[in-house]
């Protein structure tokens, strides 16, 4: 999903995930009405990164485990760390996932906090993962590569993501276009290309930079 500030993007994210009811219409997901579904059913479909994330004081593990239900084996942790490219720079410290991060993470770098957050997405393993400019705090390259691993591991779900480099809407195989609270429009990038002028000003702003 692509629009500008304020567009209207992350009302949508609210939406599907059942957090506001529409004034009018209906929105499924999965087959399901969201109106039809209880909140904390809907809400356990999916996982959600933001662009910043908060972290607990505890440790390492107590923020990848947060809000899994039963108790989660060692290893689908440590392999959620490593799908967030998390893993080396946790198994640098002292403690490893028993580090303590501090008053909200402050211990870690932006990126640290990033793949974290990442990773405890991942460990619940949700039928739909919203992106929210999950890239903004990595280097694009990182970012695509924990990006793949992702879409490998979700092969058969859906994931949606929110973002402004147009590297990274490449990867879309569907998109929507938001501008001022209304959908622009929606489709393959070709198809889109072909309408929407939103999308026309971004790619022209990319390849311009």
């Amino acid at each position: 999903m692509i629009g500008d500030n304020g567009s209207g993007k992350s009302t949508v994210m609210k939406l599907i995930q059942g957090f506001y009811q529409p004034d009018s219409g209906e929105i499924w997901v999965g087959g399901n009405r969201i109106s039809e579904t209880s909140p904390r059913e809907c809400h356990k479909k999916f996982g959600y990164v933001l662009q910043n994330n908060p972290l607990m004081s505890g440790t390492i593990r107590d923020n990848i485990l947060y809000g899994t239900e039963g108790e989660a084996p060692e290893e689908e942790m440590k392999k959620a760390a490593r799908e967030a490219r998390a893993d080396s720079f946790i198994d640098a410290l002292p403690k490893g996932y028993d580090t303590t991060l501090g008053e909200a993470g402050n211990r870690l770098s932006s990126g640290q906090k990033q793949r974290i957050a990442i990773a405890r997405a991942l460990i619940a393993k949700p039928d739909y993962l919203i992106l929210d400019e999950a890239g903004a705090s990595l280097d694009h390259d990182t970012y695509m590569q924990i990006y793949h691993g992702i879409r490998k591991k979700m092969e058969g779900n859906t994931i949606v993501f929110i973002a402004h480099d147009m590297r990274e809407i490449a990867e879309a195989d569907y998109l929507v276009v938001m501008h001022h609270g209304r959908l622009e429009a929606c489709g393959t990038h070709e198809e889109v290309l072909a309408v929407s002028r939103t999308y026309q000003e971004y790619l022209q702003s990319a390849e311009a930079s």
